[in-house]
């Protein structure tokens, strides 16, 4: 009987993502999506970023050369007036993005999905957070992964246990 694949995969080429997931004693491999993040017609912002995390996870564990059971995607937008902005094209686009953000109220919202290929099991949602004058919510959600959520479905599926009781 063939064993089951074991180990996670995060669906991301972010060196943050990976990171915070290491800082919380998370190993994974990173295999980067290829999923197309384009915006659908009347597709609010949290149906957005949870449809491509979604779409990150599910690409990346359909890879049969890919090891793996456990599956992250993640996909973090950036809402100023009620519009989602794009991903800046380049340095010069991100500072200009920066620029119409700073003293500005905006809405950070981040998506993830864990998808256990095993069970066929798959945890998602979306996590937003205002930034006014300071960070209201998930600091890692600003930075591009929401933690505490994810290592939360990843606990579910059976992936890890970080505090044994």
């Amino acid at each position: 009987m063939p064993e089951e694949p074991q180990g996670i995969v995060l669906a991301s080429a972010s060196p943050r993502r990976s990171e915070l997931l290491g800082q919380v004693g998370v190993r994974c491999q990173v295999i980067p999506s290829n999923t197309d993040e384009v915006l659908l017609a009347k597709e609010t912002a949290e149906a957005h970023v949870v449809r491509l995390s979604r779409g990150k996870a599910l690409e990346v564990a359909r890879r049969h050369a890919v090891a793996g059971r456990w599956f992250i995607g993640s996909d973090t937008i950036v809402v100023l007036d009620g519009t989602i902005l794009g991903k800046p094209a380049d340095a010069a686009a991100a500072r200009g993005m920066l620029k119409s953000l700073s003293g500005r109220s905006h809405r950070v919202i981040s998506g993830y999905a864990v998808h256990d290929r095993v069970g066929g099991r798959t945890i998602s949602a979306a996590v937003g957070s205002f930034m006014i004058p300071r960070i209201e919510g998930s600091y890692t959600n600003v930075v591009g992964l929401p933690l505490c959520e994810v290592i939360a479905a990843l606990e579910e599926l059976g992936a890890i246990e970080l505090f044994d009781e």
